[in-house]
């Protein structure tokens, strides 16, 4: 078999996306356990010990509606069960599906509530299963037949189902699928009876789960598990002739806190590269808020025309969100200012902001590439930005979904949403209820995307209510620029409040993963982060527990696309930022730390004693760079007083003065004049990232807006070396014009 023959068979089997699974239920674990007694939690031990890497579902029926769901635990180390679906009907009683995906072999599971309840809880494990789909929203009713009906996406996925009702109807029988688990915990209307039901269908289509009581008031919810892990087409999950993502930028946040924003908000990102196209969309406070804002079209420091797109205003809670496109954006724009009338705001709405840069799209004039868009506003279950109708088959479409209402800070379980089938999840954060996603449309025409949101806390007081809004952009194959080194593909920074949820859904687009925050670990701590799915993350050197950053890293060597990975950290204790970065194309030998090159911590400089003052060498770092290739520095400083407006220029204003040292660095912080130091915008201190394959040293140097001046930076940062020799990061069968990718 000749060379090329060999890495035609090797690049068939790693470019498998797609790949099919065979799910089958796993008998031997299977087990429910009743608390006839009522409680917040006790562990539940089961029949037999799960299998390390199947995915373990748990469900849940509960008769006190005013509880809702802490956690849910494994003996395990990392074997944490996440809601994917769960809700509470009118009549006394409440459903829930968690999951432990990829779980480590597991002997007991243990639900903790916010308070005392009778439950039964079920134990169902699965092998095989690729992708958690879509989830239902929560079936009620009073009947003798309570039932879930789901349309699978692919051939021979599964439902599994968590049915609960009125004791009194008796322990549910079997109907239609599989019933697994049943019992009640009494037999008096005080009490519940939950029963677990899968069932499977052998073409994708409608496949149902019922059961058969004697007729009360019931609920039920479902999870689909796929065979499929559907393409992406988020970077390096891309071909060359689909749209793609590249890169994406998050702020999620719940306010100023405080300070007086003041217009413009300025927003950093890596340069655009030629060909691309760059979506924002925004949510800010609306025209009918205290002050009055009136969001304006962004500018950006290429002087580039931006076109408009979808836009809703939820006039009860006070927030516009709002699309912005450039279709032909010059090649390295990087600066971009969000702009509105009506004064300084420092009130505690949410601002976010979404920035995507997309390659395979038609560019060639201003207006080209929208292909159409619809935006409105919903409460929590279906999210829908409502039906519209492209015109042009295999349209990139993205969709954001912002919570809108007081209520979204949970400090219970927010639970994950979850997109239909043709969607994925790009990233979302559950405290504040904002999630964003994308697909490309297959064949042109009507299409409503549907986030579900069928997981939220019950509990939320007059429900959680968002804005949701899509736009689409029409393709053209082969347009744009996609990546040839190593590549953020997604950054992520959010303000984490004390007692707001320690977990956040973490879907990885590439195989290695930084979290960052300027904080130290007193106060502040990430000591123990770690995933659902058990990868190791390691924190660099640490000097000083009251003033070095925290950076923490893991390197997933071959391992790429995984949406359903959630991180876990413990609460803080005082309010902090944190910045995520995953990564493509990072070194893949070497285990968990070996893609990590050079590291520094404890890097201290002293802001002058002048406001709109200089830092210098905050710090000085020098890479190590594998063989050649390029890496990406990852960098934060813990400042005492700020915050950073951006990168030094040579000149600068003494003391002392700026060299110019950093450019070629992109500054990642939100900034606007008459911020302080404690923005809920996590701008009080400087993220930054650079992408280099030169051993020299670079000094990091910040212009300082609005500082007292006089207080000391601690810098840390962290090289994350690219692939040594690789060709650019996609599939090579293009290459290669085997055509099979």
């Amino acid at each position: 078999m000749n060379k090329q023959l060999l890495l035609i068979l090797f690049l068939t089997l790693t470019c498998a996306s797609s790949a099919s699974a065979s799910i089958a239920y796993v008998s031997a674990s299977g087990t429910l356990c009743n608390q006839t007694t009522a409680s917040a939690g006790v562990a539940c031990t089961l029949a037999g010990s799960t299998t390390a890497g199947n995915d373990v579902v748990v469900g849940l029926s509960w008769k006190t509606t005013t509880r809702s769901i802490n956690n849910i635990v494994g003996s395990a180390s990392k074997s944490y069960s996440f809601v994917y679906a769960q809700g509470c009907n009118g009549s006394g009683t409440c459903s829930a599906i968690a999951i432990c995906v990829k779980c480590a072999a597991l002997t007991t599971v243990t639900p903790t509530f916010t308070g005392t309840t009778l439950y039964t809880l079920s134990v169902a494990e699965y092998s095989g299963v690729a992708w958690v789909g879509f989830t239902s929203p929560l079936a009620t009713g009073t009947s003798t037949a309570p039932a879930v009906t789901m349309t699978t996406g692919d051939a021979n996925d599964w439902i599994v189902t968590e049915f609960s009702a009125l004791a009194t109807g008796g322990i549910p029988t079997s109907n239609t699928g599989n019933l697994r688990q049943a019992n009640r915990t009494g037999t008096t209307s005080s009490n519940v009876a939950g029963a677990l039901c899968d069932n499977t269908v052998a073409s994708a289509g409608s496949v149902k789960c019922q059961v058969t009581i004697t007729s009360v008031a019931w609920d039920g919810i479902g999870v689909e598990l796929r065979t499929t892990a559907p393409k992406t087409y988020i970077w390096p999950d891309c071909d060359s002739t689909h749209p793609c993502i590249v890169h994406e930028k998050d702020t999620v946040s719940f306010g100023p806190a405080g300070d007086a924003l003041t217009t413009p908000l300025y927003i950093t990102v890596p340069p655009v590269s030629a060909g691309n196209v760059i979506n924002m969309t925004i949510s800010m406070p609306d025209s009918s808020g205290t002050p009055a804002l009136t969001l304006t079209t962004p500018t950006d420091d290429k002087s580039n025309t931006w076109a408009a797109g979808a836009t809703v205003d939820d006039t009860s809670n006070h927030i516009i969100t709002s699309s912005y496109h450039v279709c032909n954006p010059a090649t390295g724009t990087s600066k971009i200012s969000m702009n509105w009338t009506g004064g300084a705001y420092s009130g505690t709405v949410i601002t976010q902001i979404r920035y995507d840069e997309m390659s395979g799209l038609a560019s060639s004039g201003p207006t080209t590439c929208s292909d159409g868009g619809h935006a409105a506003s919903g409460l929590q279950g279906a999210l829908q930005p409502g039906s519209f109708t492209t015109t042009v088959n295999g349209d990139e479409i993205l969709t954001t979904a912002v919570g809108t209402s007081t209520s979204i800070q949970n400090s219970a379980w927010a639970g994950m949403m979850q997109p239909d089938d043709v969607d994925t999840i790009v990233f979302e954060n559950t405290f504040q209820q904002y999630a964003m996603m994308a697909f490309v449309q297959g064949t042109a025409g009507a299409t409503n995307p549907t986030l579900s949101a069928n997981a939220q806390d019950p509990n939320n007081t007059g429900g959680l209510t968002f804005n949701i809004i899509s736009d689409a952009f029409k393709p053209s194959s082969g347009t744009g620029t996609q990546p040839s080194i190593i590549q953020v593909v997604l950054d992520a920074v959010w303000f984490s409040t004390t007692g707001s949820l320690a977990w956040n859904p973490l879907p990885s687009e590439g195989n290695a993963i930084v979290f960052s925050t300027s904080n130290p670990i007193t106060g502040y701590p990430l000591t123990g982060l770690n995933s659902n799915l058990g990868e190791t993350y390691t924190a660099i050197a640490n000097s000083s527990a009251t003033t070095d950053p925290q950076i923490y890293s893991t390197c997933l060597g071959s391992a790429a696309v995984q949406r359903d990975r959630v991180w876990n950290f413990p609460s803080p204790t005082t309010s902090t930022h944190i910045e995520l970065y995953t990564i493509a194309g990072a070194k893949t030998s070497g285990g968990s730390t070996g893609c990590v090159g050079a590291t520094a911590n404890n890097k201290t400089q002293t802001q002058g004693a002048t406001t709109n003052t200089n830092v210098v060498g905050d710090p000085v770092f020098t890479p190590t760079i594998n063989s050649g290739a390029y890496s990406v520095v990852i960098s934060t400083s813990y400042v005492g007083t700020g915050p950073p407006s951006g990168l030094c220029i040579s000149g600068g204003v003494t003391p002392p003065s700026c060299t110019g040292q950093s450019a070629g660095v992109v500054f990642n912080s939100l900034w606007a004049a008459g911020m302080s130091d404690t923005s809920g915008y996590s701008a009080g201190d400087p993220y930054v990232l650079y992408y280099t394959n030169s051993t020299s040293s670079k000094s990091l140097d910040y212009l300082m807006a609005n500082g007292i001046g006089g207080t000391v930076l601690d810098g840390a940062a962290i090289e994350i070396e690219g692939q040594s020799g690789a060709a650019p990061v996609k599939c090579f069968m293009a290459l290669l014009g085997a055509g099979l990718c």
